[in-house]
């Protein structure tokens, strides 16, 4: 087969497209919106299941929590941190913008009794399991 100028060149304007819709999505993935961020741990319990979250730098106010058919989901947006007019960003691994986290329960609670806290960008939710999720004791006659 005979490779013309015209057709390398279109041949790599494909490729670069590709790549950058690569880049675009795994960009996504890990920075804005991503399921990394925030960072939890789900911790359970006989009473409760307790999820603590990561959230630097955000307030109360910047966080919405639901929790709907056994799904805990944390919404919020991390603000742009601004340090001068002309500042130039040489290297930026905190990111930005808006981020939306669903995390499965794995024990039926009592939605009525989850109480969430955060204290020094640490999110500590507390979700009580429901009496027919919470262990019992039998005693044997």
């Amino acid at each position: 087969m005979l490779f013309t100028l015209s057709h390398t060149l279109e041949e790599m304007d494909s490729m670069r497209r590709e790549m950058d819709q690569l880049l675009h999505r795994t960009h996504q993935h890990f920075f804005s919106g991503s399921p990394a961020f925030p960072p939890i741990n789900l911790y359970h319990a006989p009473e409760q299941v307790t999820v603590v979250a990561e959230l630097p730098g955000l307030k109360r106010e910047d966080v919405e929590m639901t929790f709907t058919q056994g799904v805990l989901t944390l919404k919020g947006q991390r603000p742009e941190a601004k340090y001068g007019e002309k500042d130039l960003v040489l290297r930026q691994e905190r990111a930005l913008g808006n981020f939306e986290k669903h995390i499965r329960i794995p024990v039926d609670v009592n939605p009525d009794a989850i109480t969430a806290r955060l204290h020094n960008g640490i999110l500590t939710v507390t979700l009580p399991k429901s009496d027919a999720a919470r262990p019992r004791q039998i005693a044997v006659n």
